[in-house]
C-alpha cells in the first residue's frame, strides 16, 4: 500500500496498539540455562560472602526481565555450594560436579518448572511443589546442601504459591531455595518476606561488546555492534543468537524483504530464504528468525512514527534501504499482527514455515 507520508500514526487506537506493541516482551524459549556468567558480580560477591560467614539466607528470590542470566546465575550459585569452595572462579571448571549437575544426576539438586508439552498444564502445580517437600526433608546424598531451582515462580497458581510457602517457612537443613522471578510485582507479599529479594538488570551494552571484542574477534564490528543491540543486555540471547549465526539471517531475510517490495517484483531472494529457513530440518534457524522478525518490525515501525531512522542503526544495510520504501508505518503494523496471530496458529497446528514465511516476507 502507498503512503502519503511517514507520520500516519494519528488514531489513538493504533497509538494504542503501538505502545502496546512495544512493551511486548519477545524471549525466545529457546535460550540455554547451561552456560557461564556475565556480569552480576555484585550478587556474587553478597551471597559469596554471606556463605563464607555462615550467615547465608535460605531462599533468593531473583527478580528481573527474562534472559538476563537468572536462571544461569542459580545453576553457577547452585554448583557453587556443591563444590564447597571458598571463592567461586569464572570460567568455571568442568569438573565431576559440574557435569553432575548438568547432565541431571546431582541427587541433591531439584529443578523445578512447568511441564513444556503443550498439552500439559499451564503452571506449576502444588502435587509438583510437593516433590520439593519431600525432597527438602530428606538427607543430603553428599553430605552438604541441597538445593531447589524453581524457574519461574511466575508460573506457580495460588495453591502451589501457598504450599511453596509452607516450605519456606519450615525449610530442611542446609536447604537453599533459588526462585527465578520475572516481574516481582505478581508474587505473594508473604513469599517476599521470607526471601532475600535479588533486583537483576539488563547487561550494559559495553560489558556484552567487551566479551564479543575479547572472545569472538571472528566478527567485524558491524557484527559485534549487531549481536550487542539485538540482545538488550540480554546474555543468553546474544550468545545462542550468535550461535545460530542471528547477524546472517537477519542480512537475509531484510534482503528478501527489500527485493519482494521492489516494482520489478523480483523473487530470488525471497523464495531462497523461504526454502532454507522454513525447512522442517531447519526449525532451530526459524525460531531464531521469528525474534529477529519480530524485533526488526517494532524497530522499524517505531522508527517511520517517529520519523527516527537512527533507530535503525547496527543493523544490515538493507534495514536502511527498507526504511526508505514508500510504504507507512500502518502497513508495516499489519505485518506485524498478521504474524503474531499466524504464530500463535502455528502454536496450535503446526503450519508449514515456507507458507508463513511467503507471508510475513512478501
Amino acid at each position: 500500500m502507498l503512503c502519503t507520508g511517514k507520520n500516519s500514526f494519528t488514531c489513538p487506537i493504533v497509538i494504542a496498539i503501538m505502545a502496546s506493541m512495544m512493551n511486548v516482551s519477545n524471549t525466545p524459549s529457546w535460550i540455554h540455562t547451561k552456560q557461564s556468567v556475565l556480569g552480576h558480580d555484585a550478587v556474587v560477591a553478597e551471597f559469596t560472602q554471606r556463605l563464607n560467614e555462615n550467615r547465608l539466607h535460605h531462599a533468593w528470590l531473583l527478580t528481573g526481565p527474562k534472559g538476563i542470566g537468572k536462571a544461569s546465575l542459580a545453576h553457577l550459585l547452585a554448583r557453587h555450594l556443591f563444590r564447597k569452595a571458598p571463592e567461586l572462579h569464572q570460567p568455571e571448571p568442568e569438573d565431576r560436579v559440574y557435569h553432575e549437575c548438568i547432565s541431571g544426576g546431582n541427587p541433591d539438586l531439584f529443578i523445578l518448572h512447568k511441564d513444556k508439552d503443550p498439552e500439559a498444564k499451564k503452571n506449576i502445580s502444588i502435587q509438583q511443589v510437593r516433590e520439593t517437600s519431600k525432597f527438602i526433608h530428606q538427607t543430603a546424598a553428599h553430605d552438604g546442601w541441597r538445593v531447589v531451582i524453581i524457574d519461574a515462580i511466575d508460573d506457580l497458581n495460588e495453591k502451589s504459591a501457598n504450599a511453596l510457602l509452607k516450605d519456606l517457612e519450615e525449610p530442611g537443613k542446609q536447604t537453599v531455595y533459588f526462585l527465578i522471578c520475572h516481574n516481582a510485582h505478581g508474587i505473594l507479599p508473604t513469599i517476599k518476606s521470607r526471601c532475600q529479594q535479588v533486583n537483576m538488570h539488563p547487561l550494559k551494552p559495553e560489558i556484552l561488546a567487551r566479551h564479543l571484542d575479547q572472545n569472538h574477534p571472528e566478527l567485524s564490528p558491524k557484527e559485534q555492534a549487531f549481536y550487542t543491540t539485538i540482545s538488550q543486555g540480554r546474555f543468553g540471547l546474544l550468545n545462542q543468537l550468535r550461535e545460530q549465526e542471528g547477524h546472517v539471517i537477519a542480512q537475509d531475510f531484510l534482503t528478501a524483504i527489500l527485493e519482494s517490495h521492489q516494482p520489478s517484483a523480483a523473487t530470488s531472494d525471497l523464495m531462497k530464504f523461504v526454502q532454507t529457513y522454513g525447512a522442517a530440518k531447519n526449525a532451530e534457524d526459524y525460531k531464531v528468525f521469528e525474534y529477529l522478525y519480530i524485533w526488526w518490525l517494532t524497530r522499524h515501525i517505531k522508527a517511520l512514527s517517529l520519523q527516527d531512522v537512527s533507530l535503525l542503526g547496527n543493523l544490515p544495510d538493507s534495514a536502511m534501504a527498507i526504511y526508505h520504501l514508500p510504504y507507512d508505518d500502518s502497513y508495516w503494523l499489519r505485518h506485524y499482527e498478521s504474524f503474531l496471530e499466524n504464530m500463535k496458529a502455528d502454536q496450535v497446528l503446526n503450519m508449514d514455515h515456507r507458507a508463513l514465511l511467503v507471508g510475513a516476507l512478501g
